[in-house]
């Protein structure tokens, strides 16, 4: 098979697809540690409400894939508004996963006599599988050390978020 540009040039479609394979591994090369992280370089330190907006976008990107995991575009965390997750650094405790003074995640807490509520524990899409959110639960656990008692919720069809929270010894 060939491709024929009269009177110009004569393409063999293996030569046309032999390149477009080598483009596309080049381009898989320089772009694969893009979103590559130096854990040893990651901070988990506390939030800020004027982390607030940087948080609630970050929350948008990280909750799309649950949002169409349940074929539901209208759940809580993409309805969120800027001054109720300003509101919420009234009540909880915030942390924040910072890399290159960037946000790559974040988590709520909220201690309630023995127990500890534990909220939105998101991580950006791009650098999700790096351990950001195990990092965030693990200091989450330190901020409450009286606290024995630790509650998380998700839905039943998230399997990689089940999988985290069991991989870390929380129990269904």
């Amino acid at each position: 098979d060939y491709i024929y540009l009269k009177p110009l040039f004569v393409f063999d479609l293996k030569d046309v697809y032999a390149n477009c394979g080598a483009i596309i591994l080049l381009f898989y090369i320089y772009n694969r540690d893009k979103y590559k992280i130096n854990p040893r370089k990651m901070q988990i330190i506390k939030a800020t409400p004027q982390d607030a907006a940087e948080i609630l976008e970050l929350q948008h990107q990280a909750f799309q894939s649950e949002a169409a995991l349940y074929n539901n575009h209208d759940i809580e965390p993409l309805k969120q508004t800027l001054p109720s997750i300003e509101a919420d650094f009234e009540n909880y405790t915030g942390l924040k996963a910072v890399y290159n003074n960037k946000i790559l995640g974040s988590i709520k807490l909220k201690a309630e006599g023995n127990t500890c509520w534990i909220g939105r524990l998101i991580v950006s899409p791009n650098y999700q599988r790096q351990g950001i959110g195990r990092k965030l639960l693990a200091e989450a656990e330190k901020i409450f050390p009286d606290i024995h008692t630790y509650l998380l919720f998700t839905g039943s069809k998230s399997v990689h978020n089940i999988q985290l929270y069991e991989a870390v010894g929380y129990q269904k």
